[in-house]
C-alpha cells in the first residue's frame, strides 16, 4: 500500500483486510487485530485498514451464491457470519461504517439494498478493467431482458451494456427512494487493474483530512471516474445537496467544467433517470498539453420533486480495447418539494419483485427461515413501490 497509493496517486483506499467466503466462516477469524485509524503514507495519501468483504459463495458448507457486500471504516473486526444480513447492518451502524453494495447484479443485490440501508452504489465496480472487458456472461441471467439500455453482443453483456445495467439498476434504485451515494473500486490484487483505475473523488474543501474525506463521502459531494474529472455545481451546490422546495426559477441549473484526456464523446444530465443530451451546450476552453477543457452551463426544468446528476463518455483513442468504456458520474442532487412525490417506474420495479421472487424459489430449502425472511420483507417493500409506480 504504501508503494502503490503514491505511484497511482490514489488519496484514500480501503484494503479488505477481512474476507469470507462461506456462511459459516467469521471475518474476525481472517485477518489480525488492526488499529483502527487512518495509516498516513504522507500528507496527501492514507489508507484505512478496518473493512470488510462478506462475498458468499457457499452456504452450508455447499455451493450457493448470494453475493457480495462490503463494510468499510469500522472499528473492530466483525464476529458475524451472513446470511442473514439485518444484524450485519445494525452492526455496521453501531460502528459507524459504511456498506458498499459492490456490485448490482449478485443473487442477493436487490434485497440488501433495502434489507441493510446500503449507504454506497458502486458505479465504477471492478469488472470495469483498463484491458478489455472480460466478465460479458457473468450474472447475464439476472438482467432484465427488457430494457432496451442494456446492450448484447453474441458473447452477452457489451462492456456498455454492463456499465447501462449498472447505472439504469442504480437510477431504478433512485427513484425507489434508496439513496446510495456513489463510489468505486478495484479489487486491484484480485483482477488485472490499477488501483483506483475506477475511482471516487470527494470534495473536501480547503484542506485534505481523513475524517472529511470519509463524511462527505457519505455526504455524497462526490464523483466516480475512470478518467474525466469533473468540478460540477447544481444551482450553485455540490453534488450530494438537497433542497426541501423547488428552485425559485423552477430550473436546475449545472455548471461546471470537465477535463478529459480524449475528447468526450458526450454529455448528459439524468433527471429521475432520464438521459438528457447537453453535448451542444458545452464550451470548449484552454486545456493543457495533455488534457481537454469544457465548460457547461445549463438550466433543466424542475417543477416537482426528483433528482439530477451529470454523466460523461470519454471518447478511447485507436490504442484502446474495441468497446471501452471510460465514464465519469457524479453524485445526485435531490429536490424533496412538499407537494410532490417521485414515483419509481413500473418496469423497474417489476424487476426488482421477479429478482426477489426467483431467489425465494431458489434459496428455498437452502437458507434458514431467518435469512429466508429477509428476501420476503424485500419483496413485500417492492410490491409496496409498485401500487404507487407509473
Amino acid at each position: 500500500m504504501h508503494n502503490v497509493l503514491p505511484a497511482e496517486d490514489v488519496n484514500v483506499a480501503f484494503p479488505l483486510s477481512y474476507w469470507v467466503r462461506d456462511s459459516h466462516e467469521i471475518p474476525a477469524t481472517t485477518g489480525p487485530v488492526l488499529p483502527a485509524e487512518p495509516v498516513i503514507i504522507d500528507p496527501l495519501h492514507l489508507y484505512y485498514p478496518v473493512n470488510t468483504e462478506y462475498e458468499i459463495f457457499r452456504v452450508g458448507g455447499k455451493p450457493h451464491t448470494q453475493g457480495a457486500v462490503l463494510i468499510i471504516n469500522h472499528q473492530r473486526p466483525f464476529e458475524l457470519t451472513a446470511p442473514p444480513v439485518a444484524k450485519i447492518a445494525a452492526e455496521t451502524r453501531r460502528q459507524d461504517a459504511l456498506l458498499d453494495l459492490d456490485k448490482h447484479s449478485w443473487n442477493w443485490s436487490v434485497m440488501i439494498v433495502p434489507i441493510m440501508k446500503v449507504d454506497l452504489f458502486e458505479l465504477g465496480n471492478n469488472h470495469h478493467w483498463e484491458t478489455r472487458f472480460g466478465f460479458p456472461k457473468w450474472t447475464l441471467e439476472n438482467a432484465p431482458m427488457d430494457w432496451p439500455e442494456i446492450e448484447r453482443d453474441e458473447q452477452g453483456f457489451t462492456e456498455l451494456g454492463w456499465t447501462e445495467f449498472g447505472l439504469q439498476t442504480y437510477y431504478a434504485f433512485l427513484n425507489c427512494g434508496f439513496r446510495m451515494r456513489v463510489a468505486a473500486g478495484t479489487a486491484s490484487g484480485v483482477h488485472p487493474v490499477a488501483l483506483g483505475h475506477s475511482r471516487v473523488y470527494v470534495h473536501c474543501g480547503d484542506a485534505f483530512d481523513y475524517p472529511t474525506w470519509i463524511e462527505h463521502l457519505n455526504q455524497g459531494h462526490s464523483f466516480v471516474t475512470q478518467g474525466p474529472l469533473l468540478d460540477v455545481r447544481f444551482n450553485d451546490a455540490l453534488p450530494g445537496t438537497t433542497w426541501t422546495s423547488i428552485p425559485s426559477k423552477e430550473h436546475m441549473r449545472v455548471t461546471g467544467t470537465i477535463h478529459s484526456v480524449h475528447p468526450l464523446a458526450r454529455v448528459e444530465v439524468i433527471h429521475n433517470g432520464r438521459t438528457i443530451d447537453v453535448s451542444n451546450a458545452l464550451t470548449t476552453g484552454k486545456g493543457t498539453a495533455h488534457s481537454n477543457r469544457c465548460s457547461i452551463d445549463v438550466a433543466i426544468p424542475c417543477d416537482s420533486s426528483g433528482w439530477f446528476a451529470l454523466r460523461c463518455f470519454e471518447q478511447p483513442d485507436e490504442t484502446a480495447p474495441k468497446g471501452k468504456v471510460i465514464l465519469a458520474h457524479t453524485n445526485p442532487v435531490f429536490v424533496d418539494a412538499p407537494d410532490s412525490v417521485l414515483r419509481p417506474r413500473r418496469r423497474d420495479v417489476e424487476y426488482f419483485l421477479s429478482r426477489m421472487t426467483s431467489e425465494l424459489q431458489r434459496n428455498q430449502g437452502v437458507l434458514d427461515d431467518e435469512a429466508l425472511a429477509e428476501f420476503a420483507e424485500a419483496k413485500a417493500i417492492y410490491e409496496k413501490l409498485l401500487e404507487r409506480a407509473e
